[in-house]
């Protein structure tokens, strides 16, 4: 038969037990919940964002990125980077039409005589501004 002491350490260690199970158990659920959100961001990644422009444009700096943990998840990575593309784009579209407003108010004979033509491309936009 077993005294007091044996059951009161056995009910001790059957108590730290569970209390280390727990912990256990809520660590896994964390690294699930981790691994959902990545497999998620992964398949955003390759469903919807490596066929865009973007993707393109960035190419070889994302494959070369070294991998490194971060705050950030793959999708709010990627919507982030579809968003400053989107900005840059409307931002740009406003700089052309500065642009050829500014260019308009010079007459040929007058000036430098440059033109912009309407179908100039980004890089000739840059080199006048």
């Amino acid at each position: 038969m077993k005294s007091a002491n044996d059951l009161t350490a056995e009910i001790e260690e059957a108590r730290k037990f569970n209390i280390k199970r727990m912990e256990l158990n809520k660590q896994k659920r964390a690294f699930e919940e981790e691994l959902i959100e990545f497999n998620n961001g992964i398949n955003y990644f390759t469903k919807n964002f490596r066929e865009t422009p973007v993707f393109n444009k960035y190419a070889d700096i994302i494959e070369r990125a070294e991998p490194k943990k971060t705050n950030y998840s793959v999708m709010d990575l990627c919507t982030q980077l579809l968003k400053n593309d989107s900005h840059f784009n409307e931002e740009y579209t406003a700089f052309q039409r500065y642009v050829n407003e500014f260019a308009g108010k010079f007459r040929l004979d007058n000036h430098f005589n440059f033109i912009i033509r309407n179908d100039a491309t980004q890089g000739e936009y840059e080199r006048f501004a």
